[in-house]
């Protein structure tokens, strides 16, 4: 069972995925500023794996006309709560998004189009974008406090290494992924936090708002009782004198051009 087996449905839909959205926001914003800072205002732009919908309504509030592609659909509905009209919301994988060919001037994701299957989410970006359109996107980093926990958490798991989200942190296997359709690659890097009053909160968090965590337990199946004690077991490590754990979450952004 892997990611693009299951159902998404089951991952995404899992628990109020709120307060992730809200920890991994200041990505989001700085992706919708660096689109916004490339386009000319009105320019269409499709939000792909949207989840509720914060990048797609923080571009329409700068004067985008923007299309949200999701294929959970309680996020879809909760997306529509958040946006309003604002935002033109399609239920719909990043492999088929039934837009039409050369429709839009960017597509955008958010930690979104890398849990689909490359390289068919790649090639369909490329052909709903018109010619010279840009692509951006933000990507997990290969370091720090999430990336640490997640290393832990494969030993158990090792088949899930070669997963795709695990690997576009890799800026060569990036580029190697998005050659054939994009050109005019670049990349920034940061982070934001990732901090915990207690290890008890971090546990709480990760069993009602982490579809990660959800999803990784679930595929443990008789392990799953050991995966649990090995998260806790590293929280437990990297909490400070008073309890809390103050880690950092490292991203990249990835831009291009459609060739």
């Amino acid at each position: 069972m892997t990611y693009y087996h299951m159902k998404i449905d089951d991952i995404w839909s899992h628990g109020d995925y709120a307060p992730m959205t809200e920890k991994m926001r200041p990505a989001g914003d700085k992706l919708a500023q660096k689109v916004a800072g490339m386009l000319p205002e009105g320019a269409s732009i499709a939000d792909i794996g949207a989840g509720h919908g914060e990048v797609a309504k923080s571009l329409a509030q700068r004067g985008f006309t923007v299309t949200a592609v999701e294929p959970a659909e309680k996020l879809v509905a909760e997306g529509k709560e958040r946006t309003g009209d604002a935002v033109t919301w399609v239920t719909a994988k990043a492999e088929e998004t039934g837009l039409p060919d050369a429709s839009q001037d960017a597509v955008v994701s958010a930690f979104g189009i890398i849990y689909a299957a490359p390289p068919p989410s790649l090639k369909e970006a490329a052909r709903i974008l018109k010619p010279g359109g840009l692509f951006a996107m933000t990507v997990m980093g290969k370091s720090g406090f999430r990336n640490t926990e997640i290393e832990r958490m494969l030993t158990l798991l090792p088949d899930m290494r070669g997963l795709a989200h695990l690997r576009w942190g890799m800026e060569e296997w990036a580029r190697e992924q998005l050659e054939p359709y994009f050109t005019d690659f670049t990349r920034e890097e940061d982070s934001y936090p990732w901090e915990f009053g207690s290890v008890n909160e971090a546990l709480e968090f990760y069993d009602t708002s982490s579809p990660i965590h959800y999803a990784w337990y679930k595929f443990a199946a008789a392990k799953n009782e050991d995966m649990r004690a090995l998260v806790e077991e590293y929280l437990k490590e990297n909490a400070e004198s008073d309890g809390s754990i103050k880690g950092v979450a490292p991203y990249a952004l990835y831009t291009a051009r459609r060739k």
